[in-house]
């Protein structure tokens, strides 16, 4: 039986003007068993609406979208992955009116003997 461990991986968050697109970064996903996405939208009655983008991310650039949705005002929205890719970016985009955003992910990785793997040993691991 395999152990793991959760921990946050990434966490972000941004003021996204009427019409604009914020990248708020990305983060490796290759470690992971599975990572966990939480978005939070506006808390505010006069925001709009945000148009949430993981995008897989590989070193000659980026492939595709791995999800996009659309979080209301006063929404939330969270899912599971698994294993998406090398990495993971993050950007969020305001289609009709100015909002705020906040993104956390969580990642489960494997444990072994005791120690939490280190992602870059594993990248280079794999590399060679």
């Amino acid at each position: 039986m395999s152990n793991g461990m959760t921990e946050r991986v990434f966490h972000a968050s941004s003021e996204v003007p009427e019409q604009g697109t914020v990248h708020l970064g990305s983060f490796v996903s290759s470690c992971y068993e599975r990572i966990r996405v939480l978005a939070v939208g506006s808390m505010g009655d006069d925001s709009g609406e945000v148009e949430l983008t993981l995008s897989l991310c590989e070193e000659q650039g980026t492939p595709g979208p791995l999800d996009r949705v659309l979080i209301g005002p006063w929404g939330t929205f969270t899912r599971v992955y698994e294993v998406p890719g090398m990495m993971v970016g993050v950007s969020v985009r305001a289609p009709s009116a100015a909002a705020t955003v906040g993104v956390y992910v969580w990642g489960r990785r494997e444990i072994g003997e005791g120690l939490v793997l280190d992602p870059e040993a594993r990248a280079v691991r794999d590399a060679g």
